[in-house]
């Protein structure tokens, strides 16, 4: 059987292998497996071990290299600047020097640099290369210090896998591809606590600091972890910073004063999130509060979203073309004069939202459910609006509204609220909505077709001055009218109101309307029609025709 020393020779580091210079205690500069027989004490002002070759494994063995407060680094590769190749360091421990644990530097890059199975406790950061190459990091921790493993050098390919952050004072991971991390317990001041490009089954806990703070950022995020990032100042909290973001878990976002998001899109309009969730999100002061920042958001939950002390803008999901199977829950809050907004599209008429379901927003300023070009399939309940004087509240405000449910709305402001404005509106339902300060209206738009609408305090169904058509509609219980006709002409036509101060109303300004087929009941008044659109029976109770007007309506 072959020694292991047959298979690879190995080297012992001691004064005659690895001797010491002004830089470093030992010094490796020739290719070689190298390994430790016993602890290595640092010394002021110098590396503990430095590496100065190509093909060199060092092997820490369990032992560990002990540095002073006034120590450097605990191994220093490549000092001189020359390109390297080739090294691996593993399996031991590197604590106390005043630096970093280990440290890469120089004008030349370091291809294939593997560090795995070590312990890194030091007063500066764990574990730091400045330069290219390729670098693999495997199970690595980092306690304590100013920063973690933090792989920033310029073209490179850096991996880390594994590994564990926790106690520092800055940048926690910094690399290409981060996969199965964790970072905790950490006090970070205007940095990003995970950076990289691909970072997946990470999760990054307890953060605080004062200036800003970012828990993962990278261009693909999946299947990670943010919570509990809090900022003592009035700065800005983001949970998670991508352009695509997957499976990913955001959760108590708390900032002094600052905007706070909790997924946010690095490069718009370029933002995707799928199958995330995002919860409990606060800021205080004038702070805007945010769930979700994207271009597309899909398969996605909010919930408590700006639930307490803000008087800034709080949103559920801001987004450019679509959002799809979303659910939004308690987002803002009414003891403030904060506008809310649930799903929201700042360019008016622009982007999709299907099959969403929003429930319980609420706020002191305007607020508005849902904002969108076409809005489908969504069930919106739960609007509190709690603040007098402010203009656009709305359930759904769109180009074009279908197969969606509106109920219980509740606002208390001079100025009259709708569950749903829109141009089309077709299939849709609208059922209680109350506003203790002014009006209360259902729905309003240029085409409304097969929706119904009931209970609640103001004019059912507004035609705008553009109105064209209202078919095939039912209003019940309306607190001032059934139907209101506004446009300069069109068809009102197979509709049922019941239980109303009037039934049916056209505007003294529109135009000529058809009024045919439709029932109106139990109403004080069942027609109020315009000059232009006089009503007369088709026939009476003998059956005789009594209108002689061929541009007249008639009642059913």
């Amino acid at each position: 059987m072959k020694t292991l020393d047959q298979i690879e020779a190995r080297i012992p580091i001691n004064a005659t292998t690895a001797p010491g210079n002004a830089n470093a205690v030992h010094v490796i500069s020739t290719p070689g497996s190298y390994y430790l027989t016993g602890d290595v004490q640092g010394v002021a002002s110098k590396d503990g071990i430095l590496i100065e070759a190509s093909n060199v494994t060092l092997d820490l063995n369990g032992y560990s290299l002990k540095g002073l407060g006034s120590s450097l680094n605990g191994i220093g590769i490549s000092r001189s600047g020359a390109a390297l190749t080739g090294l691996t360091i593993r399996n031991g421990f590197i604590t106390g020097f005043g630096q970093r644990g280990i440290y890469t530097v120089g004008t030349g890059a370091i291809h294939g640099l593997t560090m795995e199975d070590l312990t890194i406790a030091c007063v500066g950061t764990g574990l730091r290369s400045d330069v290219a190459g390729s670098t693999i990091v495997r199970r690595v921790l980092v306690r304590g210090g100013s920063g973690g493993i933090q792989c920033a050098g310029g073209n490179s390919l850096d991996q880390i896998e594994d590994s564990m952050v926790s106690g520092i004072t800055g940048e926690a991971i910094v690399g290409d591809v981060v996969e199965r991390c964790q970072v905790g317990q950490v006090t970070n001041s205007g940095l990003v606590v995970i950076s990289g490009s691909r970072i997946s089954h990470c999760r990054v806990a307890s953060v605080s600091g004062t200036v800003g703070l970012v828990g993962i950022y990278g261009e693909e995020v999946n299947d990670c972890v943010v919570s509990d990032l809090t900022l003592t100042a009035a700065g800005p909290v983001d949970g998670v910073t991508g352009d695509l973001v997957t499976a990913t878990r955001v959760q108590n976002l708390i900032s002094a004063g600052g905007n706070v998001r909790g997924i946010a899109q690095r490069n718009a309009p370029q933002g995707i999130v799928n199958g995330c969730s995002v919860a409990s999100l606060k800021t205080t002061g004038s702070g805007t509060v945010t769930g979700i920042d994207a271009d597309s958001v899909t398969a996605s939950q909010i919930s408590r979203i700006g639930y307490e002390s803000s008087t800034g803008v709080v949103t559920g999901i801001n987004f450019g073309s679509l959002v799809s199977d979303c659910s939004l829950q308690t987002i803002g809050h009414a003891g403030v004069t904060s506008s809310v907004n649930g799903i929201y599209n700042s360019v008016t008429n622009t982007g999709t939202v299907t099959k969403v379901t929003l429930q319980t927003f609420k706020g002191a300023g305007t607020v508005v459910g849902i904002r969108s070009g076409i809005v489908d399939h969504a069930n919106v309940t739960g609007f509190v609006q709690n603040g007098s004087g402010f203009t656009g509240n709305q359930a759904i405000a769109a180009q074009s509204v279908s197969n969606c449910t509106v109920s219980n709305l509740v606002a208390n402001t001079s100025i009259a609220i709708y569950a749903i404005f829109a141009e089309n509106v077709t299939d849709t339902r609208v059922d209680l909505v109350s506003n203790d300060g002014g009006t209360a209206n259902g729905i309003n738009g240029t085409s409304i077709v097969n929706c119904s609408v009931s209970n609640l305090d103001g004019i059912g169904i507004g035609g705008t001055t553009t109105t064209t058509r209202i078919s095939g509609c039912s209003v019940a219980n309306a607190g001032v009218l059934g139907i209101q006709f506004g446009g300069s002409g069109g068809v009102l036509d197979d509709n049922t109101v019941t239980g109303c101060p009037t039934g049916i109303q056209t505007l003294a300004g529109s135009g000529r309307v058809v009024v045919r087929g439709n029932s109106v009941s139990t109403c004080t008044t069942r027609y109020s029609m315009s000059a232009n659109s006089a009503v007369g029976p088709i026939v009476t109770a003998t059956g005789i025709i009594a209108s002689t007007n061929p541009f007249a309506n008639f009642s059913d």
